[in-house]
């Protein structure tokens, strides 16, 4: 297609110049900032997309939307950059007020103004009055837009998918395609962050502690219980990152999820939110009352979190570390093993260590670029030594919890040789200080768990940990 570069293109919003839909990235908005209004959106949609649109976009500061955008896209516009440009899209007049504020390039926009929904018929017409019909050119990316190409001269197919680009090469042969969208499965499996599944790991440290290697069906209730934690914490991933969206894509290493380069959308990843969610508390179904309710406090915690807790300085690193602790209840219940309070006070301290570690390297990160705060965590770079004086004294508290408990009486009856257990604890004490001296050095991957399963050190001191622990002799 040879379009005249006199004519205006006339270009849609969702989906073609962001990869992504303004509407779901806005009551996401909402929800993360006043999640209470969330209940209302079903009465506002009594009265129309259109009303509803308008309601959602007067309830959000706008400008704070970050779009992820179409670079291929933008990259074909500047090509050419003296033709008249114009933003036509179904998304409320104040979002799209905001993107021609972002981009100048564009000489105006008509979009939905709370009475009519711009999309299809109705942005046919009102291009053709404005324009003529065959006097613009049209770059869109859905069915809708077929009957606003019908009225183009110029036929743009961009980021659309196989079967939309299918169609629009059969009926308008001369149409240009640019770019396509295709979700793989690659990238839905990312959203569920399977490798953090590793934490639930932690279900099975009951049954270590307490010896009963052997117990098959110990074992296999141990499994259940974590393919059902991994179902259910891999929702409230998708959870968070939904509600941190905007804050993430200003991150160096986060805005290349999925979610957040527009490549997954937001209601395929909604689906596989509820899919995870189904098929972990499915699973927790199957073991015994006291392990359901232990999920179902893990859940709402984890809910809460997302929603409250993360944004209260020194609240949110504890209830990240409580949530590795649940973890280890919930390997009790699901297998009747007996709670040991050394075991929970030694995981607390531990993983509050973590969880501080991994606000430290934020922080830095942020005072090294010069940003004034961690977006939506309520810490600045000024916190930065405290945040390191608290989190390396956790790690030492939690090392001295478990010299503790080799003293105490109770070792004696598990162990042939407890005094072999004191290597154990040279070697957390090691991991621990290591852990922060690589965070001061800034060289922590932004999650210290992600760290250690591609640090050789650390499994080194897990291999040497089990060897102590087969020396030690347990009963």
């Amino acid at each position: 297609m040879s379009p005249r570069n006199d004519l205006p293109l006339c270009v849609d919003l969702d989906g073609t110049l962001s990869r992504s839909d303004s509407l779901w990235e806005a009551i996401l908005l909402l929800g993360r900032n006043q999640p209470w209004w969330l209940l209302a959106l079903p009465f506002w949609l009594l009265g129309g997309k259109a009303a509803f649109k308008a309601r959602v976009a007067a309830s959000i500061p706008v400008d704070e939307l970050a779009l992820p955008w179409n670079e291929l896209f933008l990259e074909y516009l500047a090509h050419d950059p003296a033709r008249p440009l114009y933003l036509a899209s179904g998304a409320d007049r104040a979002i799209a007020a905001a993107v021609v504020r972002r981009w100048p390039r564009f000489a105006g926009y008509y979009a939905s103004d709370g009475k009519t929904n711009l999309t299809g018929e109705a942005k046919a017409r009102l291009l053709t009055e404005k324009f003529g019909q065959k006097g613009f050119d049209y770059a869109g990316n859905e069915w809708k837009d077929f009957a606003i190409w019908a009225q183009a001269r110029g036929v743009l197919v961009v980021n659309a998918s196989a079967r939309v680009a299918r169609a629009a090469r059969r009926r308008f042969p001369e149409s240009e395609v640019i770019g396509g969208v295709r979700v793989k499965m690659r990238e839905l499996l990312k959203c569920l962050r399977p490798h953090q599944w590793v934490k639930n790991l932690l279900i099975f440290v009951p049954l270590f502690t307490a010896h009963r290697f052997h117990d098959g069906l110990a074992l296999s209730r141990a499994g259940l219980a974590f393919v059902a934690f991994s179902g259910v914490a891999s929702a409230f991933y998708i959870f968070n990152d939904l509600l941190d969206l905007q804050a993430d894509r200003k991150h160096a290493l986060k805005r290349f999820r999925p979610l957040c380069s527009g490549a997954v959308s937001i209601p395929a990843a909604l689906g596989v939110m509820a899919a995870s969610f189904v098929v972990g508390a499915g699973c927790g179904a199957w073991l015994d009352w006291p392990f359901v309710w232990v999920l179902a406090g893990y859940a709402v915690i984890s809910a809460l979190y997302s929603l409250v807790f993360k944004r209260l300085p020194i609240v949110d690193v504890m209830v990240l570390g409580g949530l590795y602790t649940i973890r280890i209840v919930a390997g009790a219940a699901a297998t009747d093993v007996p709670l040991s309070s050394w075991l929970l006070i030694f995981s607390l301290f531990l993983f509050l260590s973590l969880g501080l570690a991994k606000r430290f390297t934020e922080l830095k990160t942020k005072r090294e670029i010069g940003e004034s705060e961690v977006g939506g965590r309520g810490y600045g770079p000024d916190d930065l030594e405290y945040v390191s004086s608290l989190g390396i004294a956790s790690g030492y508290i939690a090392t001295l919890v478990f010299a503790l408990y080799i003293s105490s009486d109770k070792v004696a009856g598990l162990y042939r040789n407890p005094q072999v257990l004191w290597a154990f604890v040279v070697l957390l004490l090691y991991w621990i200080s290591r852990i922060w001296l690589i965070a001061h050095r800034g060289q922590l991957h932004h999650d210290p768990i992600i760290f250690a399963l591609k640090d050789r050190v650390s499994y080194g001191v897990l291999a040497s940990a089990l060897l102590v622990v087969y020396l030690a002799g347990p009963y």
